[in-house]
This record gives structure tokens, C-alpha cells and sequence, in this order.
């Protein structure tokens, strides 16, 4: 139960990854298709769990690919060893929380 939360905002991409806040910038590449940038974040120490969240979140985020919408969901598509994955976001605030 770690919260995750992505903001876009023209070609930025924040949020939260459960213990740290992240940032990057997006650029669309074709329909439906975009790269992502050098992803930051900052560099606070928490619980493993949340650590371990942390770390698969931001290595995906690092190769999204796609995007499209499902249902009211943001999601984003990337490859890992060879197979599709999906990253699902439901509908939230216009801000992330502190």
C-alpha cells in the first residue's frame, strides 16, 4: 500500500514514488507514443518496502514508451525483458500531496 501519484503537466511529468518525490520531462514521439526523460528525484532513506516500490516504479517509469487511457485510467506501457507492462493510474488531484 504505497501511494504512487503522477502529475503531467505540459511536458513535465512529478509526483510522489512513496517515499520520495520524482520529476522528468516527456516529449511525444507519435500517436499515443512518447519518450521519457532522465528521471531525478530526491534522495530520502525509508522503510524497505516502500524503498523496494520505489526503485521498480522509477526503473519502469524510466522506459515507458506509451500511453493511452483505459476506462478513466492513465496508463503508461513499457517493456521489460521482452514482454509488456503497464503502468495504471486512477484519476486524482489536480496537486500531488505533500
Amino acid at each position: 500500500d504505497v501511494p504512487v501519484y503522477a502529475l503531467i503537466v505540459d511536458t513535465r511529468l512529478r509526483g510522489s514514488c512513496g517515499c520520495n518525490r520524482y520529476f522528468c520531462v516527456i516529449t511525444g514521439v507519435g500517436p499515443y507514443y512518447i519518450k521519457v526523460g532522465r528521471v531525478g528525484a530526491t534522495r530520502m532513506m525509508c522503510a524497505e518496502p516502500m524503498m523496494q516500490v520505489e526503485d521498480r516504479y522509477l526503473a519502469a517509469l524510466q522506459k515507458v514508451s506509451q500511453f493511452g487511457f483505459f476506462f478513466g485510467q492513465l496508463v503508461l506501457g513499457y517493456e521489460h525483458d521482452n514482454k509488456p507492462q503497464r503502468l495504471l493510474f486512477n484519476p486524482g488531484p489536480d496537486e500531488i500531496p505533500e
